[in-house]
């Protein structure tokens, strides 16, 4: 975790799975649908077979906003996500 607390974001667009995010604390996201069609995630500990730790489907054209700084979600090793249906673009929080 930064020694000041901040709050750090990785920005990502729609290309099937993204990497690794080195962080140990999962924070939220911030998605906007980009492709006209319902979309899904799923944010994993450590890889793509790894522990699902937050699972996201939405609308057409809609945005999503999950912030779990106050409480953010343990990860034991980096943070993985998974781009299940639909295209998105937007960020991953981590600390």
């Amino acid at each position: 975790m930064p020694e000041d607390g901040l709050i750090l974001t990785r920005a990502f667009a729609s290309a099937g799975t993204v990497g690794n995010v080195n962080g140990t604390f999962y924070c939220g996201i911030g998605l906007r649908e980009s492709a006209g069609a319902v979309a899904t995630i799923r944010i994993r500990e450590n890889n793509a077979s790894g522990k699902i730790l937050d699972a996201v489907q939405f609308a057409a054209n809609a945005s999503v906003s999950y912030y779990y700084g106050d409480a953010p979600i343990y990860c034991d090793g980096p943070i993985y996500m998974e781009l299940v249906a639909g295209a998105v673009e937007g960020t991953l929080r981590y600390r």
